[in-house]
C-alpha cells in the first residue's frame, strides 16, 4: 500500500491570486524536494515527480483551476511536475 500525502492550503477567494500562489508554492515545494538530497533524514531520493491541483470549495467536481481551456473551463487532471522544476 502506497501513502500520500494531501496539503490543503487556503488561497483565498481571487482566482488570479490563487493561481500565482500556487504555482509559487509549488515552485518553492519542487526545489526544496530537490535540495534534501544531501539531508539524510529528510530526503526524498524517490521521489521523482508529484501531482498536483488547485481546487474551489464550492466546486464539487474537483476541477483544477491551474489547468484551464481557452474557453475558461477548468479541466479534472492533475498537472505533474518533476522534481527540481520552476513553475
Amino acid at each position: 500500500m502506497s501513502y500520500r500525502l494531501h496539503i490543503s492550503v487556503p488561497l483565498g477567494e481571487n482566482q488570479s491570486d490563487a493561481i500565482a500562489a500556487a504555482k509559487t508554492i509549488m515552485s518553492y515545494f519542487s526545489v526544496m524536494i530537490e535540495n534534501t538530497a544531501n539531508e539524510p533524514e529528510v530526503a526524498l531520493t524517490s521521489l521523482s515527480e508529484f501531482a498536483y491541483q488547485l481546487l474551489n470549495d464550492t466546486d464539487r467536481g474537483a476541477s483544477n483551476y491551474l489547468d484551464i481551456d481557452i474557453n475558461g473551463h477548468a479541466r479534472n487532471k492533475k498537472l505533474r511536475a518533476k522534481i527540481g522544476d520552476r513553475l
